[in-house]
């Protein structure tokens, strides 16, 4: 119905408006890679299209396009990954909507919806970075999947359950099963913002020891090269 389409789309939104770094380097994962797999379960790849679009562009204004290449560039990477994702499900014979069960046969058209989601993902967004680099543009397109693959797999997961929980319970379940997981979110944010203030503070205090005593600089860089090797 229209009123569990709009639900599905502000989820969506509010999640790629939420990104959680991951605990490797500048990587960030979002809970919409995992809603926008329930929402092709749910309503199919046309309407889910649509849906991830729609939430897209509302992101993109609110973030006021910035920057404008990027964020034009999701629009078309989603519509082709949920397009891609769909198609492959739908050839393979998965079940949507009122169809969804937890059967064997149903785990062959799954995850080849999940490869082709991050395939199709994956390649756009690696061109983009490709186009973008000045230098070394094979490292640039590899960096996409190093920066977001890891994080996509672990979300992935969640869209069947979320998918199931709407069929089986309604968007009540759906509410009670991502409250645990906001929190979660919520907790593991904060954690990450902890760490990143005590890093910082440390710098400060590396800096301020340094400009106190030339040689000690010297030494620590010397020891941090050393390290790092």
């Amino acid at each position: 119905s229209n009123s569990y389409l709009a639900l599905w789309a502000t989820m969506i939104l509010v999640a790629a408006m939420s990104p959680l770094p991951m605990p490797w380097g500048t990587s960030t994962a979002t809970l919409s890679t995992g809603l926008d797999l329930a929402a092709i379960l749910l309503f199919g790849p046309a309407v889910a299209c649509w849906v991830g679009v729609l939430s897209r562009l509302v992101s993109n204004a609110a973030q006021r396009w910035n920057p404008f290449l990027p964020s034009l560039l999701s629009l078309g990477q989603i519509v082709l990954a949920m397009g891609a994702s769909g198609w492959v499900y739908s050839q393979l014979d998965g079940r949507f909507g009122t169809d969804l069960a937890v059967s064997s046969d149903q785990a062959v058209p799954l995850l080849a919806a999940v490869a082709a989601y991050l395939l199709a993902k994956g390649l756009i967004g690696g061109v983009g970075n490709w186009f973008a680099a000045t230098t070394r543009r094979g490292r640039a397109f590899l960096s996409w999947f190093e920066e977001h693959l890891a994080g996509d797999l672990i979300v992935l997961p969640v869209g069947p359950l979320l998918a199931l929980t709407q069929v089986r319970i309604g968007p009540v379940g759906v509410a009670l099963f991502l409250l645990p997981l906001l929190f979660a979110r919520y907790v593991f944010n904060l954690w990450s913002q902890t760490k990143a203030a005590h890093l910082h503070m440390v710098r400060v205090l590396m800096s301020a020891v340094d400009a106190a005593d030339p040689f000690t600089r010297d030494h620590s860089y010397r020891v941090s090269r050393m390290s790092l090797r």
